[in-house]
């Protein structure tokens, strides 16, 4: 009888020895290839943000022009890092408020001139009608009889706490330098006078916009030329302070730039504090759109421009001087949105928004 022969099957695989040089070889080609994919990596994130803000800058357009009223979009400012945004939130401004009932009235009183800031205190106090408590705040705007100059309300009864006036009377303060006049009397009250007052705007019904991970709007290097969105305010003696408001930029029906909100310094007596005031759009506004780790940590510009200094990031360059940062610009005119790219700089402190004012808008954003 033949002997049966099984063959026995060899099962191949690979040796640890074999396994650990591959994983070697990988390691080596993931350390070579990652300082040459993040910066593009980066790029592509601060494009995307760049696009994002665009993107909601005109939307809030959109619904100025739908709703008939002036719509904007809130720079909110980072709890940790103020000079820095990583959400924005659309907001509204409310029709003009003029009393709960047609027969409102107020009467007006002038009061002293305040050299701090050359403007003069104006009184008012409720004649006739009512006005409901919570629909105005310091810092809103108030005009009288329709016409003349504005008046910025910087003080009234305030019994919660929350910010909100519960009514008059109120504390005003006007400009009345360059020959301006106003009629009311400095002993007595004025005859009643109906008013407008100018609400600041509100948060809206849209859902607020999260800037893409390690991206935000530098505000250290962002605003007009003339009016900075920086968190910090110089006040009466000379020092910088912290300053918690949030930017605003309002769009009117037309499309264009309404008005830009900030905090400015208001002096009350001997008490001095940050208070959300209007400006008018004169000139294009500048967003530079970069890295958390390059926004200053300081509020005072002559530190954080000064050729010495150096941010968080490893190279201690800031954003103004990353050639991959963006810079999304609008026209107060038209309204128009352009993404530009940071001009070439060597110093902190130098000019980056060369390419933006050209409006060398740059392609496939």
């Amino acid at each position: 009888m033949r002997a049966v022969r099984t063959k026995t099957l060899r099962r191949r695989g690979i040796t640890l020895v074999e396994l650990l040089v591959v994983v070697s070889i990988l390691m080596m080609l993931m350390v070579v290839a990652v300082p040459v994919i993040r910066p593009g990596l980066e790029s592509r994130r601060i494009r995307e943000a760049a696009r994002q803000v665009s993107v909601y800058l005109a939307s809030a357009q959109t619904q100025a022009a739908r709703l008939g009223r002036p719509v904007g979009v809130e720079l909110v400012r980072d709890s940790d890092v103020p000079q820095m945004c990583r959400v924005l939130q659309q907001v509204e401004v409310p029709p003009p408020y003029s009393g709960d009932t047609i027969d409102t009235r107020i009467q007006l009183q002038r009061g002293s001139f305040d050299p701090a800031d050359g403007r003069t205190y104006v009184a008012a106090q409720l004649a006739s009608g009512s006005v409901s408590p919570g629909l105005f705040r310091n810092g809103d705007w108030m005009q009288v009889n329709y016409q003349g100059p504005y008046y910025q309300i910087v003080a009234g009864p305030d019994a919660d706490n929350d910010g909100l006036l519960d009514g008059f009377p109120l504390t005003l303060k006007v400009d009345l330098r360059g020959g301006v006049e106003v009629p009311w009397p400095a002993a007595g009250w004025s005859i009643p006078v109906p008013f407008q007052i100018f609400r600041s705007p509100e948060k809206g019904a849209a859902a607020p916009l999260r800037l893409p991970e390690k991206t935000c709007i530098d505000l250290a290097f962002s605003g007009t030329e003339t009016l900075s969105f920086q968190a910090g305010l110089k006040n009466t003696s000379g020092a910088w302070v912290p300053d918690p408001t949030s930017v605003l930029i309002v769009f009117s029906p037309a499309g264009g730039v309404e008005s830009i909100w900030r905090g400015q310094m208001v002096v009350l007596g001997a008490q001095e504090r940050p208070v959300s005031t209007r400006f008018s759009a004169l000139e294009p506004l500048y967003l530079l759109m970069g890295r958390p780790e390059r926004v200053p940590r300081d509020i005072d510009p002559a530190v954080y421009t000064a050729s010495n200094y150096t941010s968080l990031a490893e190279d201690g360059f800031v954003n103004p001087q990353d050639l991959t940062n963006l810079i999304v610009a609008v026209r107060p005119q038209n309204g128009i949105i352009t993404t530009s790219e940071v001009a070439s700089v060597t110093q902190p402190g130098e000019d980056f928004r060369d390419y933006a004012r050209q409006s060398q808008t740059m392609g496939g954003r």
